[in-house]
């Protein structure tokens, strides 16, 4: 199973009150597993971004930077960079 979660399938699970919570936790359990994946980072930071937790989108992609600079994660940052308000 590939780490990269749709948007779509995270709040596809349980009832509307209970999709943000449940977000969090598929993100979480994906970053203890994996903890030098680029990619779960991304993942997470799709979930903060979604939930317009824009300062903490930016820290996990930072730490996908880290683990591996592809351009797109670092064009991500700058687009949310701009989202966070000053």
């Amino acid at each position: 199973m590939s780490l990269r979660l749709s948007i779509d399938v995270q709040y596809a699970v349980g009832t509307p009150g209970r999709r943000c919570a449940i977000g969090p936790r598929i993100f979480t359990a994906a970053l203890e597993h994996f903890p030098n994946s680029a990619n779960a980072y991304d993942s997470m930071a799709d979930f903060y971004e979604a939930t317009q937790a824009y300062p903490a989108a930016a820290e996990c992609m930072k730490k996908a930077i880290l683990l591996d600079p592809l351009p797109r994660y670092k064009e991500r940052l700058d687009e949310l960079t701009v989202k966070i308000k000053p």
